[in-house]
């Protein structure tokens, strides 16, 4: 493709039309390394007292997703994402950033549903070549089907939690301490330790609703809960 002479030396080459013919000085050719783009997650966080959290660098897209933030955040500590489409980085937390519920950060990613992009003054928070810090519901938990509610009371009336950004997981760690739990009308989380009567099993398929924090799990319907057990 370089086809064209040069025309102060014929016996040289320089490309083409849309071609270079590419050279590089001895001693100084390009690195074909890259940097290490694994990184662990470590939880949710707050802001620090007086100001950002990850006060390095900013960054803010409206098709976020942690592989984004990661990229751009390469060569530093830390990265963290915050209101669906806001990426910070730094080397050090500053003072008063601490771990706080993974509830806080509820808020999906605007390039990915099903990933995390922080809350209100919250940080989704990631190290660079550091394992992620699992965070777990104190007992496993197993779905039990689609229940309707009670008979003039809702089935489960131990707690009550509602999220735009509802997931299973989140139901799951909002009823921690209670037997059952239950997730309805897309974004509203139902705990008790005991379903109320009046409520009985129906059709998996009237629990139509997609959960708004991850699409391919089911969060019940209007008056129909979907149920799991801890």
């Amino acid at each position: 493709m370089c086809s064209f002479s040069c025309p102060g030396n014929s016996a040289e080459l320089c490309g083409a039309g849309g071609y270079l013919t590419t050279y590089a000085k001895t001693g100084t050719l390009p690195s074909t390394s890259t940097p290490s783009t694994t990184y662990g997650s470590l939880g949710c966080y707050t802001e620090a007292t007086n100001g950002r959290a990850l006060a390095d660098v900013t960054y803010a897209n409206n098709a976020m997703t942690v592989e984004m933030c990661a990229s751009e955040c390469t060569g530093f500590a830390m990265f963290g994402l915050e209101y669906q489409r806001e990426c910070f980085c730094g080397n050090t937390l500053q003072a008063g950033s601490v771990t706080t519920s993974e509830l806080e950060c509820h808020y999906s990613c605007m390039g990915n549903s099903l990933e995390g992009c922080g809350g209100d003054l919250r940080l989704n928070l990631y190290k660079f070549g550091a394992a992620s810090v699992l965070t777990t519901v104190g007992n496993t938990y197993a779905r039990q089907g689609c229940y309707t509610e009670g008979t003039g009371i809702r089935a489960l009336t131990g707690k009550a939690y509602l999220n735009d950004s509802m997931t299973v997981k989140q139901c799951a760690i909002a009823c921690e301490g209670y037997t059952w739990f239950g997730v309805e009308f897309g974004r509203e989380c139902y705990c008790g330790d005991i379903i109320n009567t009046g409520s009985v099993i129906t059709d998996d398929s009237n629990c139509s609703f997609n959960c708004p924090g991850d699409s391919t799990e089911k969060c019940g319907a209007g008056d129909i809960l979907d149920v799991s057990v801890s």
